[in-house]
């Protein structure tokens, strides 16, 4: 296949795609800030900043799995990322919470791991996050334990 030719290739083997879609869906809302925040808002209401090598991180996640969540909690592993440094100090000066995982629920951060466990075991979690509008599918009723 020569380099020019796209035959063969999906448009997100390369990246481009995503690219790609996320500029046509600037350009239809404003390319500029509010407009990010806005799609980031409407398509990821809840976004997980983690570690992929973090056990809290992965506590975190494994309790939001169970939730059932819809739309799906976008997450994002920051260790796997060449500005990790750099979305560390934002979230730390943005959100008081300089550790990891940081759980945003549009805009606003509900803590980390500790902090979404205790609102679980409280039974608050639920409402906070169907306040948020997202829908929960998990009943409540107990699938094993949490990894504590």
């Amino acid at each position: 296949m020569s380099q020019g030719s796209s035959k063969g290739r999906s448009r997100g083997e390369n990246g481009k795609g995503i690219a790609n879609a996320w500029g046509k869906r600037l350009k239809q809302i404003g390319a500029g800030w509010a407009g990010r925040m806005r799609v980031l808002r409407e398509e990821y209401p809840l976004i997980v900043f983690s570690k992929t090598y973090c056990p809290y991180s992965a506590r975190a996640k494994m309790l939001l799995e169970r939730y059932d969540i819809t739309p799906r909690p976008r997450f994002i592993e920051v260790d796997l990322r060449s500005d990790a440094r750099h979305i560390k100090t934002i979230l730390a000066r943005l959100t008081r919470h300089a550790t990891f995982p940081n759980i945003i629920l549009h805009g606003h951060s509900l803590g980390g791991s500790d902090d979404l466990l205790r609102m679980h075991e409280g039974g608050v979690l639920r409402s906070v996050l169907e306040a948020g509008g997202l829908k929960i599918g998990w009943s409540g009723e107990d699938e094993g334990e949490v990894i504590v």
